[in-house]
Formats: structure tokens, C-alpha cells, sequence
């Protein structure tokens, strides 16, 4: 006759905590790279919308013979037709506006100096300036600078910088 044999193919609770403490470091060490990732893409992605508001502004001006101003709070771009004769910075009718996600501001914010770019008719800088977006978690910034002579990129570590 033959014996039965126990026949034990169940885990053991030493065996599901030795995985657990594995899968707890593996999410330890892949988990700090992986957020850096993302806040340097949300950083990057946010310097390119940045960029292509204040190319929206330049064309907007050229293509309706108006003076345009992109202003800056920390949450949001707002870009402003000034009309012919403008007589204030920001003011007028609002072409667009951009503000970021209430999840966004507690490591987004924007900057300028002075607070606002503007353009003129021909699509000339008629406020000199820069506009900034810094994240506070990777203490990286990626700002816009404009001047007469055009609009250039640029982005390192630390706080925006107040000139360019």
C-alpha cells in the first residue's frame, strides 16, 4: 500500500514578508529617479507651452496690427490685445489664458520680470523681459527671455533669475 505524502505547496508567512521587503526596496530605489523624471518632463513641458504663449502673442500682433502683453501671476498666462494705443500693461481684452492645476502650484510657479512682455504691431518687443517657470521639487527653472533682438530659451538650477 502506499503512503500519502504531505504535500504542502502553500507560502509561508516568512516567504510573502521576504517578497514584500523585496518588492518595498525595488519601489524604494526605482520610485526617487522616477518622480525627478517626472517634475524634469513637467518642467520641460511646461517652458514649451510657455514658449508657444509668447509666440502666440508675437503673431497675434503681427496678424492683427495691435499691441499684445503676455502677464504673469504665479498660476497663471494670460495674453492681452492692448488695442492701438495701449495705456496699460495688463489690461484689455484677453485673448488666452492659461492657469496651471490646483495640483500643479504646490511645486509650479511662474515668474517675470517685470511681470509682463509686450509686442508691438510689427512683433517687436516693445517690453523687454523674461517669463519663468519654476519647480521647486528639482529646483530647476526654464525661463524666456525677450529683447529687440528676439526671443531666446534657456533653463538651469536653481531660482529664475532676474535677468537673462
Amino acid at each position: 500500500m502506499k503512503s500519502a505524502k504531505n504535500s504542502n505547496k502553500a507560502f509561508s508567512l516568512v516567504e510573502f514578508l521576504v517578497v514584500i521587503a523585496i518588492l518595498a526596496i525595488f519601489t524604494y530605489v526605482f520610485m526617487g529617479p522616477g518622480m525627478r523624471w517626472y517634475h524634469q518632463y513637467k518642467l520641460y513641458s511646461e517652458g514649451q507651452r510657455l514658449h508657444s504663449l509668447v509666440m502666440e502673442a508675437k503673431n497675434y500682433a503681427i496678424s492683427n496690427s495691435v499691441y499684445t502683453s503676455l502677464c504673469t501671476t504665479s498660476s497663471s498666462l494670460t495674453i492681452y490685445n492692448l488695442g492701438l494705443y495701449p495705456n496699460s500693461s495688463c489690461g484689455g481684452n484677453i485673448v488666452e489664458s492659461y492657469t496651471l492645476p490646483s495640483y500643479e502650484t504646490s511645486y509650479l510657479s511662474y515668474t517675470g520680470n517685470p511681470g509682463y512682455i509686450s509686442f508691438d504691431a510689427r512683433g517687436v518687443s516693445a517690453q523687454n523681459g523674461n517669463v519663468c517657470v519654476y519647480d521647486s521639487y528639482i529646483n530647476q527653472y526654464y525661463m524666456i527671455c525677450v529683447s529687440y533682438v528676439g526671443i531666446r530659451d534657456t533653463s538651469g538650477t536653481g531660482i529664475c533669475p532676474t535677468n537673462c
